[in-house]
């Protein structure tokens, strides 16, 4: 079933038909791979700091996911991800140290990502590169959507970042390798000098204030987690909030997203940049009487 985001008005410009997208009523908040833990009989109660007024800012609301599909490092395949079914073209980039390779994408089916908790590889279209000599790509994001006209994004929105510990290989991993093996690459363009200019390129995001949620009156003894999709904006502020995974309470879901919009994050930095994120915060309700 899905949820409806509460929003400001900067996400309410990605709910209405988008400018940039052939994507009807997109709101692709991919959740980033960030969980911020809100503690409900830990936390301090006291009032979040209201986040100063900004103009509206424009961003690409779409995420990839990049896996290498050969030991040497030379073919890669990107996975695209919203929150609901879609259509469009742009670039996606690929980071390869101080190296951008800008990579083109056209009429890609997105798949729905927000409510699994996860990119759905079985079911996200496929684009597979090919670089003539091994390539330790280290992250990407998508930089510019097509619709009707070019655009870039600016702010970037949950850039994927190549994970420095391996993992268990799942049936799911091990079917969407074998899938994007089949994918006729296509070639990778000359890369574009891209540095870094600062000495601290990446930043996580995280909690600078988990308030503490209020008690229905009328909820009896508990143990739930309502875990509530947040999304951050570059300038720290709460731009949307939804439910992710119910408590199982309606009354301590609502609770929980508000108990998430008065609390106070910190955006993450990405190549020096601020960016766009979803994180998960979890709210705990504990109660033995």
């Amino acid at each position: 079933m899905a949820i409806a985001w509460v929003t400001d008005a900067r996400l309410r410009f990605l709910v209405r038909e988008p400018r940039r997208m052939t994507i009807s009523r997109m709101v692709a908040f991919a959740v980033f791979a960030v969980t911020l833990v809100a503690r409900a009989n830990t936390v301090s109660a006291a009032a979040a700091p209201a986040p100063s007024p900004t103009a509206e800012p424009m961003f690409c609301p779409v995420q990839i996911g990049v896996t290498p599909l050969d030991a040497d490092g030379t073919r890669y395949a990107i996975a695209f991800s919203a929150t609901q079914a879609g259509i469009a073209s742009g670039t996606a980039s690929l980071y390869a140290g101080d190296q951008r390779y800008d990579i083109p994408f056209h009429g890609i089916i997105f798949a729905d990502a927000i409510e699994k908790g996860h990119l759905d590889h079985d079911s996200s279209q496929v684009v597979t590169v090919a670089f003539p000599s091994p390539t330790p790509i280290d992250s990407g994001v998508v930089t510019m959507l097509a619709a009707p006209d070019p655009e870039p994004c600016a702010p970037f929105f949950s850039p994927w970042v190549a994970s420095k510990h391996s993992s268990p290989e799942t049936a799911e991993h091990a079917s969407f390798v074998a899938r994007a093996r089949t994918v006729a690459a296509i070639p990778a363009p000359a890369p574009v000098s891209d540095p870094v200019d600062c000495t601290q390129p990446s930043v996580p995001a995280r909690t600078i204030h988990a308030a503490q949620p209020y008690w229905p009156v009328d909820v009896g003894p508990i143990n739930a987690t309502a875990y509530v999709a947040v999304l951050v904006g570059p300038d720290d502020a709460i731009v949307g909030t939804r439910i992710q995974r119910s408590s199982g309470n309606g009354e301590l879901d609502m609770e929980a997203v508000d108990t998430t919009r008065r609390s106070a994050f910190r955006a993450g930095r990405w190549r020096c940049r601020p960016i766009y994120g979803v994180y998960v915060f979890s709210v705990g309700f504990n109660r033995e009487r």
